[in-house]
């Protein structure tokens, strides 16, 4: 006999096995759970915020118990269903070892029905729950973030610092806007970019930080400064004070404090420590001890350049500070010492305008032969092999030869100071919190990965066991800033420069990056007027003095003068309202033989010249006229002609007065073609290094 709706071999009058109808109803149900539970999972992330996993497993437990209460047949076919699929597997698992016998089957079943609510409550909780948490993200994720609004801008936040600081502090700063990030949107976004003159700082300070220089240029240039920060990490507190105390207009700097530290070292190459330690008079390991120690084991000794780099501006405070010639130690030093002192720490004849270009410049060397004052930290990185600037175009790879760091007695440290800039009219609190959030994060020992000590002067463990671990953490004082800046200019060799600058018409041809040739010859003149102090002479001429083809006259556009700080504004001005005067004749050989006749009578004379072509005029003087009136000077001016144009270095005259021994030198100021210039303060710096030390350049 059979039930009504089914046969007796278990059909319904559709011919449809019930068991298999059954058996699928409980199956079909699960999916619908496990896809409404998704889509709830979809709802309450775009709307209702509630954690995904919590959402889940509410809406598993209430939809399982309200099926199973509901229609217990679910729990039924959902056994049977897993049961035949779980004997199926285990079957073909163990075909190979023999049968199941069946009686362990019909036992497995009656166990089933007994615990069936239970098993299938258990069941859809775990079939809906797995399917929910596969599928349930993907969907998240397609349906897209809550917020839709568009992402606003990140806070742009602009950070100013030495050069050979860059390079970390930008990573620092990465890192600190990357956990400052919200769910979706970036928080900030900060740029560390570089200025190492402290002179050059604290103009752009005063002016707004916009170069006056600038103001009167008629083509597109490269901004001589750059955009106004929002942060300046100085080098020390000395600086920041200095900067600060010259109350400059429309800007307020607050000191926040320091965020690292690191000593002066007096570095030698490893094969030398032996011979300058038993060098030193008495051990006494001062900075003028170890500089004579390091010169009697025929090691040069070198800084970077006062003028371009705070290092060594701070550098040269220290130096000037110790004094064996002083009469005591609160006594001021002696100028003779000073002028001494600037004798010994000569030139190697490379750029050294900042840390890094110091250093790069001994990395390929195998036999470096120099001694150098420079900061720890620089020094970890050249004997880690770090890249150590943009324009080092040595390889990154540990030196030939390593340094060891020498500490002079009573010598200071850097202890880097971050400084919040606010300009008027730009203070903004969320710009505040962020700066100030972005000093903590640097001031919490995080550069001490980088090579710095800490704010108390504590090295990273473990350190390099060639570094000095406890060493007195001395600052400098913003007077010392001060006096050194005065002292500087005094104590080194002085020099009286013409800066002559060519205005044809072929000075107004474009190139790359800077505008045009002229602009190029005038960021050169302006940074060779960097480098001269108030003991310095400097005069400006143009040529041709007209548009008249025959005109062999430059004209004396600045007259020879010291160059205070008035006098320097001055030229400056003059350079930047240089326009081209047109023309094709360019009376190169008449105006070099008319201004080294003016300038030759004063102290320690040099011509620069700077321009793009030949001697092009007719009836004016020739190269070999001009080797002739330059060997019947008493006094040799120097003469420079800086190539502005790629290959007039390559010319069969300026190579004829190059090979004639009156003092005369050309320097290209590209690299490979046109368009690659060389880095303007490496080139100038090199320069004037040379001519302060006298005779001709090499």
């Amino acid at each position: 006999m059979t039930t009504s709706g089914t046969d007796g071999n278990g059909t319904d009058g559709n011919g449809q096995d019930s068991g298999s109808r059954k058996t699928g109803r409980p199956f079909i149900t699960g999916i619908g759970a496990a896809v409404a539970l998704t889509a709830g999972g979809v709802l309450q992330a775009t709307l209702l915020q509630i954690p995904l996993l919590v959402w889940a497993l509410l809406f598993v437990l209430i939809l399982a118990g309200v099926l199973v209460e509901r229609n217990p047949d679910i729990a039924a076919g959902l056994i049977k269903w897993c049961a035949m699929h779980a004997a199926t597997v285990v079957r073909r698992a163990v075909g190979k070892l023999g049968s199941i016998p069946t009686s362990g089957f019909r036992q497995a079943s009656a166990l089933m029905r007994a615990l069936r609510p239970r098993v299938a409550y258990l069941l859809v909780f775990l079939i809906g729950g797995i399917l929910a948490a596969m599928v349930s993200p993907r969907l998240t994720t397609l349906a897209g973030p809550a917020d839709q609004t568009p992402c606003p801008r990140p806070q742009e936040l602009r950070a100013v610092t030495a050069s050979e600081n860059v390079a970390a502090f930008q990573r620092e700063a990465d890192a600190y806007a990357a956990q400052m990030d919200g769910k979706r949107c970036r928080a900030v976004h900060i740029t560390v970019f570089a200025l190492s003159s402290l002179q050059e700082i604290a103009s752009a300070f005063d002016t707004g930080w916009v170069s006056p220089s600038q103001a009167s240029r008629e083509t597109v240039v490269v901004p001589f400064v750059g955009p106004q920060p929002d942060i300046w990490i100085a080098d020390s507190l000395a600086e920041a004070e200095y900067v600060r105390n010259r109350n400059p207009a429309d800007v307020t700097l607050d000191d926040l404090g320091p965020i690292g530290t690191s000593p002066l070292v007096f570095a030698v190459p490893v094969n030398f420590e032996t011979r300058v330690r038993g060098n030193l008079p008495h051990n006494a390991a001062t900075w003028r001890g170890l500089i004579d120690a390091a010169r009697r084991a025929n090691l040069d000794v070198a800084r970077p350049d006062p003028d371009l780099s705070s290092v060594g501006l701070l550098a040269t405070a220290d130096l000037y500070r110790h004094d064996p010639n002083a009469p005591d130690d609160n006594a001021p030093d002696d100028p003779k010492a000073r002028q001494d002192i600037e004798q010994k720490v000569a030139s190697i004849g490379t750029p050294q305008s900042s840390v890094d270009d110091l250093l790069c410049s001994l990395r390929p060397r195998s036999e470096p032969g120099v001694a150098v004052l420079v900061t720890e930290q620089a020094l970890i990185r050249y004997n880690r092999g770090d890249p150590l600037s943009d324009t080092c175009s040595s390889l990154v790879t540990k030196p030939q030869t390593l340094y060891k760091p020498l500490y002079p007695d009573e010598a200071r440290s850097l202890d880097y100071r971050f400084t919040q800039v606010t300009w008027n009219g730009q203070a903004d609190p969320v710009r505040d919190r962020l700066i100030t959030g972005f000093q903590q994060w640097l001031g919490d020992g995080r550069l001490r990965s980088q090579g710095y000590r800490d704010v108390d002067g504590q090295l990273a463990r473990p350190s390099l066991p060639t570094l000095q671990r406890d060493v007195a953490l001395r600052r400098f004082d913003a007077s010392e800033i001060v006096h050194v800046i005065s002292d500087y200019p005094s104590a080194r060799a002085h020099i009286s420069v013409a800066l002559v600058i060519d205005l044809s018409g072929s000075m107004n041809k474009p190139v790359a990056q800077q505008g045009s040739r002229l602009d190029r010859a005038r960021d050169l003149a302006l940074q060779a007027l960097e480098l001269l102090g108030q003991y310095d002479l400097a005069g400006l001429w143009t040529f041709p003095a007209s548009r008249s083809a025959g005109d062999t006259r430059a004209k004396l556009d600045g007259p020879v003068a010291p160059i205070d700080n008035q006098q320097k504004e001055k030229i400056k001005i003059q350079l930047s309202a240089l326009g081209n005067r047109g023309g094709g004749h360019s009376p190169l050989y008449d105006v070099i033989g008319n201004v080294t006749a003016q300038i030759g009578g004063k102290d320690n004379p040099a011509v620069l010249v700077f321009t793009d072509g030949d001697n092009s005029i007719e009836r004016g003087a020739s190269a070999a006229d001009l080797i002739d009136r330059l060997r019947t000077m008493t006094t040799k001016p120097r003469v420079i002609i800086f190539a502005i144009g790629g290959s007039e270095c390559e010319s069969e005259d300026v190579a004829a007065l190059t090979r004639a021994d009156i003092g005369v030198e050309c320097r290209p100021t590209t690299s490979g073609n046109e368009n690659q210039l060389i880095n303007p303060n490496q080139l100038m710096s090199s320069v004037f290094n040379e001519l302060r030390k006298g005779g001709p350049v090499p």
